[in-house]
């Protein structure tokens, strides 16, 4: 199985856990997934036994969990009792549902985290390149519009907060240039 595999449900095992299947979702590729799971935590490292590229991942994985809920390891987690086999005809089953359309833009295959990082980063850029109070004014509005629609889409508050602070200093900066 190639590590490129990307976007899609995915069913790994660990020799330390025999018996269980951990069974989840990535946008990204399944190397990069593997490489998160194994951790300094893990005693031994994650195998990929099965991976099924589709779209609509949070509702493929739902209904996987919720097909298996009875021999879940434990509440909460993605962890189940399960064979290999019998795992990947209940992922195949949901996964093929949802076929993924290689022709869709590429912002369907980044993670919510990759794109609030990247609408981050413009912004600030704009916001340390502005010229004008009516640039900054924009920008803050800007701001204000991620603040009502939910700050999570700039990646938080942290990250809301800072880029609020920056906006508030380069305004300063223009402030004073103009009164020169």
């Amino acid at each position: 199985m190639s590590n490129n595999n990307r976007h899609g449900i995915y069913l790994v095992s660990n020799p330390a856990m025999p018996g269980l299947l951990k069974i989840g979702f990535t946008k990204k590729t399944i190397g990069q997934r593997l490489a998160q799971l194994n951790t300094t935590g893990v005693p031994a490292p994650f195998r990929c036994e099965a991976f099924f590229s589709c779209d609509r991942l949070e509702l493929v994985e739902s209904r996987i969990h919720s097909d298996l809920e009875k021999i879940r390891y434990r509440g909460g987690r993605e962890f189940f009792k399960i064979s290999v086999e019998e795992a990947t005809t209940v992922a195949q089953k949901h996964a093929a549902r949802y076929p993924l359309n290689i022709n869709d833009p590429p912002e369907k295959w980044k993670t919510k985290k990759e794109l609030a990082r990247e609408k981050s980063q413009a912004l600030l850029k704009a916001i340390i390149n502005a010229k004008t109070r009516d640039e900054i004014d924009r920008l803050e509005k800007t701001l204000r519009y991620y603040y009502v629609k939910g700050v999570d889409e700039l990646g938080g508050k942290g990250e809301f907060k800072y880029l609020e602070a920056m906006a508030n200093a380069v305004s300063c900066n223009i402030s004073k240039e103009q009164k020169k």
